[in-house]
């Protein structure tokens, strides 16, 4: 008898221990919650959302479009499959044709639609043979092409028509608020080289 009154008075003790660790936790769980309740009424309900927002607690998430395949010539931000510039910001695009695709403009805060900010990059790829990918920056951007940068406005191409031009790519990142700096090429064909 004895055994089971000390059994019992140790189930006792170490059931007490666990409830002082269940109370401490709710605690601090409404600890938590009327602090994030306090900070909601002192800095408002949209810095909140702002913060939740930024750690992504709670939203759905749509991801910025990746790969791009494009087949007609176009001008990112404006007629590119869509009206933004998320393919900016580490996309690729995907050329299964002769095409000429026209850059953002790079500005140092973005205000508009086919604005880009310094940092933004994108690579381009070039599918087939016999195509031509021509790449030109916004009328007021250059391109930096092995060291030299470009007059604004002048673009640079892959391929140019090369029966092995397949596979040629160039990646692009926007180093200053007016140049676009080829960052990496390659591929089977001719290269790239400024457009005459």
């Amino acid at each position: 008898m004895d055994g089971q009154l000390q059994l019992g008075l140790a189930y006792g003790q170490q059931g007490v221990k666990n409830m002082k660790r269940i109370l401490l936790s709710i605690f601090i769980v409404l600890l938590l919650c009327s602090n994030v309740f306090a900070w909601e009424q002192i800095v408002g309900t949209s810095k909140l959302e702002q913060l939740t927002d930024k750690f992504r607690f709670n939203k759905a998430q749509t991801a910025p479009t990746k790969v791009l395949p494009l087949s007609s010539t176009c001008t990112i931000g404006t007629d590119c499959d869509t009206t933004s510039v998320d393919i900016a910001n580490g996309g690729l695009i995907f050329s299964t044709a002769t095409i000429t695709i026209t850059l953002p403009e790079i500005v140092t805060s973005p205000s508009t639609a086919i604005q880009v900010p310094i940092g933004a990059n994108l690579c381009f790829y070039q599918k087939d043979n016999n195509e031509v990918l021509t790449i030109t920056p916004n009328a007021g951007d250059s391109i930096t092409l092995g060291g030299t940068k470009g007059a604004a406005g002048v673009g640079v191409k892959t391929g140019a028509g090369a029966i092995t031009g397949a596979g040629d790519y160039v990646c692009l990142v926007a180093v200053e608020a007016d140049n676009w700096m080829i960052m990496g090429t390659g591929g089977t064909g001719s290269g790239v080289v400024v457009v005459p």
